[in-house]
Formats: structure tokens, sequence, C-alpha cells
């Protein structure tokens, strides 16, 4: 069942639950989140609920293929999150000069995980994230396969195709972990756990590394009980 109303959905927006943000056709590439409020760096602009949630179905990530395949991001180890259309997440777009995502290492606070701004955002900016800073090595297919698309985001240094975070080059990893400016930890502690060089990297920055390591327990955890709630 829809939360929207007729008053708070056209075929020219989309509104939600959240304040803030609303979507809007952009035309070939179809809709974007835009802002409708100014926000700082480490806002949250959403979260996303770890619980139940109608607008979130959650599975092991070898379902989360076909019509879930391209809006949905495994928040904790092996586990999807797709998102429906009532949701924000389903309509932030890919930018290689992203302005948003998860901070420090996509903790959970409160049973939820934050999505927030990475630099000042202001009323009508388009709400972007890096898809390469969310995508383990073996999202790509049932089998564990890796995944790659195409970029459409039209920036100057545009990296033409968008990959896992794995596929990465160095310079590209480690500004997703120590940016130059604020909020750190912009991708997953999981996903970068995956990268024996990148966790040898953060050792030697003992305060970043205790929260990366502190993190990546959580959402370790988080799995478990996932799993244990799906029967898995």
């Amino acid at each position: 069942m829809s939360h929207l109303t007729p008053s708070q959905s056209s075929s020219s927006e989309r509104r939600f639950l959240e304040k803030g943000v609303v979507a809007k056709p952009i035309g070939a590439i179809g809709w974007g989140l835009f802002a409708e409020a100014a926000f700082a760096p480490g806002d949250p602009i959403f979260t996303i609920d770890l619980q139940y949630e109608p607008r979130t179905v959650i599975m092991p990530i070898y379902e989360a293929f076909g019509d879930c395949d391209e809006r949905s991001v495994t928040l904790v180890p092996n586990i999807a999150f797709c998102f429906t259309i009532e949701h924000p997440f389903w309509f932030v777009n890919h930018c290689c000069d992203s302005n948003s995502g998860f901070v420090n290492w996509g903790r959970v606070e409160e049973g939820k995980v934050p999505f927030a701004a990475h630099r000042e955002i202001q009323p009508g900016e388009q709400i972007t994230c890096d898809y390469s800073w969310i995508t383990t090595p073996h999202d790509g297919s049932p089998e564990g396969g890796p995944w790659s698309m195409k970029c459409l985001c039209g920036h100057e240094n545009c990296r033409h195709n968008i990959t896992g975070y794995h596929a990465l080059a160095l310079p590209y990893q480690l500004a997703g972990m120590m940016p130059e400016e604020l909020p750190t930890g912009r991708v997953p502690a999981h996903i970068v756990a995956y990268e024996p060089h990148l966790v040898e990297v953060l050792k030697a920055y003992p305060k970043l590394y205790r929260r990366y390591s502190d993190t990546l327990r959580q959402l370790q955890d988080v799995s478990k009980l996932l799993h244990q709630r799906l029967g898995l």
C-alpha cells in the first residue's frame, strides 16, 4: 500500500515520508532525487531502516536480482536491501563526483543507517552517490560475479564505466575511505574488508582503524541476526 496521497505524488514529482527531498523526471535517464532543503557535510538526508519497513525488501544477496537488481544495496554482509519506488533511495542516481552516500563506514545508529551529505548541498541540487563505493566484488550475478555499468553522469571526471569498489584504481578507493574533507568512511566497512591492502593502510591511522573495525563487527552482527530472521 502506498504511503503517498494523490496530493503528494504526481507525474511530475514524487514526495516521501522524509522531508527535504523530492523526486523529479530528468529526461532520458529517468528520474532523480533533489534537495528541497540545505544539507551540510554529514547531515542525514534520509535513513535506511534495518528492521521491517514496507518500503524495503530484505533478502539474501543471491536473490537480489531481476526486478530488484538495479535498486538494491548490500548494507551488511551478504544481505541485500531492495527499495520500492516509495523510498527516496530508489531515485538516487550515480555520479562520479557524487555529493552524498554513507558515512562512518555505514555504521548503524538506532537500527538505521544514515544516508548523508558528503559536502554542502543546496536546495534544487540533485542528490547523487558513487555506486562503486556501495558495491561488493560479487554484486553482479547470483553466482557472485562482478558488477559493472556504463556511466551516464556526464561529469568532466566521469569514469565512463562504473565497477565495484574492488576494481577501482587506488586513488578512488582511498577517496572513499579517507577523503580530504569530512565525513570519512564513505564505504561500508564490510566492502572495505574485501581489500586487505586497504585494511593495512587504515592500520596506520589508529583512530580511523578502530572506528572501521568497530563498525565492521557491528555490521557482521546485524547480518547474522538478519540471516536468522530470514531462516537462512
